[in-house]
């Protein structure tokens, strides 16, 4: 099992198509390249990134969900946000639901080896790749522990979990924030709109305009005020609670908690 490739500029690399797993990208600079996210955990990432690039690179994770560390556990070290840590703790017993037993078998071999270091990052923390940078941002909403990364020379803006188009933005999870703190996100990012003009998502597998933030920015004020409010829903157990609501707006959703507007 490989992922498929698609370079989507001259210096980002997509790495993609393993069933429910997160968008992986590998960002190159002159001296040193990046590799945001790391996937679910079946698939031997140093392997496949020295087949892209000579470069030494770092590794970063947007958020501490499963489908995006998962691949951690083939580095020495990983850079995440302090609140990502808890969840990247679990990510085993979370992927085990989407995973056959023959990929959880090479996991767990893979974890009896010893386990990575883990670098904390905040806002400001930048990486430097020589000829490019990519600056943090913290961004609480998905989970408490979401980044996105601005890379300031190819004016792209990586932004995990905080919005998709190809799945519902999932304001759902366990330790999702209320949709009020996640919009203080969305504006913070706005406030930063000058600096971008492109969005690479954690599960879309192109490039995305930045007016997708606005869209979805406008469409979380209207459910803080009350303008907008979406159908009700029922998730899979895995969820806790499976009471929900999903707002339909262009073409995204958003799955949120009645109670957790505010």
């Amino acid at each position: 099992m490989k992922h498929q490739i698609k370079k989507l500029t001259e210096r980002i690399t997509l790495l993609y198509g393993i069933h429910a797993e997160c968008c992986i990208y590998l960002v190159e600079g002159d001296k040193r390249a990046l590799l945001i996210d790391t996937g679910l955990g079946a698939v031997d990432m140093q392997s496949e990134i020295a087949e892209l690039t000579s470069l030494p690179y770092d590794v970063v994770n947007t958020h501490g969900h499963g489908d995006h560390t998962g691949g951690n556990i083939y580095y020495p070290a990983v850079y995440m946000h302090e609140g990502a840590r808890e969840d990247a703790r679990g990510f085993l017993a979370l992927n085990k639901t989407v995973l056959s037993e023959e990929e959880v078998a090479i996991i767990e071999a893979q974890l009896a080896k010893g386990s990575y270091e883990i670098h904390c990052v905040s806002d400001g923390f930048t990486f430097d790749l020589g000829d490019r940078h990519l600056e943090v941002l913290s961004i609480p909403g998905h989970s408490p522990g979401c980044i996105a990364l601005l890379d300031h020379e190819d004016r792209v803006l990586f932004s995990g979990d905080c919005f998709v188009k190809s799945m519902p933005i999932q304001m759902v999870v366990p330790g999702a924030l209320t949709i009020r703190e996640y919009l203080d996100s969305l504006h913070k990012l706005q406030s930063r709109e000058d600096e971008f003009d492109w969005l690479c998502t954690g599960h879309d597998e192109q490039l995305e305009p930045k007016t997708f933030l606005d869209e979805v920015t406008a469409a979380c004020e209207k459910l803080v005020t009350g303008e907008l409010s979406g159908e009700d829903i029922e998730l899979p157990p895995v969820y806790g609670d499976t009471r929900a609501k999903l707002i339909k707006e262009k073409d995204f959703t958003i799955a949120y908690r009645p109670w957790r507007v505010c």
